[in-house]
């Protein structure tokens, strides 16, 4: 289970997620706008419990691959 959030209308850097619940697991990845060199800003929010970052460096190397196909 992850949550998404969508932000399409910012070109954002960086975004810092407000956590609630300490016992919040459950990743959150957002993303926002492409800008005119066709770049898009992702940034997942994990607790590092449960995720680590090799598998974070599969996910952005695989969604860079098939933004590069598009």
């Amino acid at each position: 289970i992850a949550n998404f959030s969508c932000i399409p209308w910012v070109d954002f850097d960086s975004i810092t997620s407000c956590q609630t619940n300490g016992r919040q697991i459950q990743p959150l990845i957002t993303w926002g706008k492409v800008n005119d060199n066709y770049e898009m800003i992702v940034s997942i929010t994990v607790s590092h419990i449960f995720v680590n970052g090799r598998d974070l460096g599969y996910f952005f190397e695989n969604i860079q691959k098939e933004f590069n196909h598009f």
